[in-house]
C-alpha cells in the first residue's frame, strides 16, 4: 500500500493517518474479496469489502423473509379489532420500510 502524506481531514486524535490507498492490484482483489484487519500479534480486529457487504445483505433479506412470515402467521389468527401498543406499531412500521426498501432495492 501507498504511504499518504497527512492532512486535516484523514488524521485521528494521535495525529497517525488512517487512510489507506490500495494500488490497482489491491483494488482488484478488494472489488472481489474482503480484507482482514489484524493486530501485529494476528489477532482478527475487522473485515471490511464486498464479500462481507453480500453477506449482510443476504443475512438481512434472510431475517425479512422470517419477519414477514412471523407476520404472516400473527395476521392470520386475528380475527377481530385489535389495539396494539405504540411499540408495536413502531415495529410494524420497521419491517414494512424493509419490506418497501428490499422492494426498491429489487425493482433496480
Amino acid at each position: 500500500m501507498d504511504k499518504i502524506p497527512p492532512s486535516e481531514h484523514n488524521q485521528n486524535v494521535s495525529g497517525v493517518p488512517f487512510v489507506i490507498l490500495l494500488n490497482a492490484t489491491q483494488y482488484e482483489f478488494y472489488k472481489t474479496a474482503s480484507v482482514e484487519i489484524l493486530a501485529p500479534d494476528s489477532e482478527y480486529l475487522e473485515s471490511i469489502g464486498r464479500t462481507v457487504q453480500k453477506d449482510n445483505a443476504d443475512i438481512d433479506a434472510y431475517q425479512l423473509h422470517n419477519q414477514v412470515a412471523l407476520l404472516d402467521s400473527l395476521f392470520s389468527t386475528i380475527n377481530q379489532d385489535l389495539d396494539l401498543p405504540a411499540r408495536a406499531v413502531s415495529g410494524l412500521a420497521d419491517v414494512f420500510s424493509k419490506i418497501y426498501d428490499h422492494f426498491v432495492k429489487c425493482a433496480r
